[in-house]
């Protein structure tokens, strides 16, 4: 009888303890934050000429990025008028006037 129990006990915790080991659930996929395009344009082809503390530490608002990366492609950076757009963009939205 004790065998028998004891058989039971031993039975009825393998039978818990297996219960939750099935397959692991796939953890949901973490979004990768999307990078703006103007980013990568900013890094290749203005900080060649500045170094980016002095893009950080400008702080301007759109207009005068704008006048800022017009008066960069007349002394000679190569962007083309959608890369130029980009740019602009991205400055304006990563540091804005405060």
């Amino acid at each position: 009888m004790k065998t028998r129990a004891l058989v039971i006990i031993i039975v009825g915790m393998i039978i818990l303890t297996t219960v939750g080991c099935g397959p692991a659930p796939t953890p949901e996929p973490t979004p990768t934050p999307e990078v703006h395009k103007g980013k990568a344009l900013v890094a290749s082809r203005c900080i060649g000429c500045h170094d980016l503390n002095r893009v950080k530490n400008a702080k301007y608002d759109r207009d005068s990025w704008q006048m800022t990366v017009d008066r960069m492609v007349l002394s000679g950076a190569e962007l083309s008028d959608e890369q130029t757009d980009l740019v602009v963009d991205y400055l304006a939205l990563s540091y804005p006037k405060e």
